[in-house]
């Protein structure tokens, strides 16, 4: 099980960061989100559902599915990714399937090391930045929620996904 935080931030958490943790490295990831084609005759809405099946491109391709979102104070959620070979050809499988492409969230992502926690400052395109603090397995809530509090106590905490966030912004209603 996944556990994170979204924080929204300035540019300065990257400062903080660069001081307290281990700079992994930088890339670019491109997420394509899909949802089921209700109009094509089969259906389930994964905005309804609370999941999400995505594409995730940087130096290479992944498939990624989200199950429902869990917990209140952080976000916990089962998480299934695997490495594939040609996103084109996943992404074709995927529409056979009756999944259409619902949109591209795009950023650049500069991924740190705190203690057993992956920290990632996000510029996300349209969006701004934010930093997620992430762990995985047993302990890693308590563990999650004290790196916020150590290091970005002013921060507001952010509920929803990239995803959400500019499906809202855009006015799209058919998302996941």
């Amino acid at each position: 099980m996944e556990v994170e935080v979204k924080l929204k931030v300035g540019p300065e958490a990257l400062e903080r960061l660069k001081d307290v943790a281990k700079y992994l490295g930088e890339r670019i990831e491109e997420d394509l989100y899909f949802n089921f084609d209700c109009e094509g005759g089969c259906c389930r809405d994964f905005a309804k559902t609370d999941e999400a099946i995505r594409i995730r491109k940087s130096d290479k391709c992944y498939l990624t599915y989200k199950g429902p979102k869990v917990g209140k104070e952080v976000k916990a959620r089962e998480e299934i990714e695997f490495e594939v070979g040609d996103c084109e050809k996943v992404k074709k499988f995927l529409e056979k399937l009756c999944l259409k492409p619902v949109i591209t969230v795009k950023k650049k992502r500069k991924l740190f090391k705190y203690n057993n926690l992956t920290i990632t400052f996000d510029e996300v395109e349209g969006l701004g930045t934010f930093v997620e603090i992430e762990g995985l397995g047993e302990g890693a809530k308590e563990e999650v929620l004290r790196a916020w509090k150590e290091l970005f106590p002013e921060a507001p905490k952010v509920d929803k996904t990239y995803l959400e966030m500019i499906l809202e912004l855009t006015g799209q209603k058919n998302g996941i």
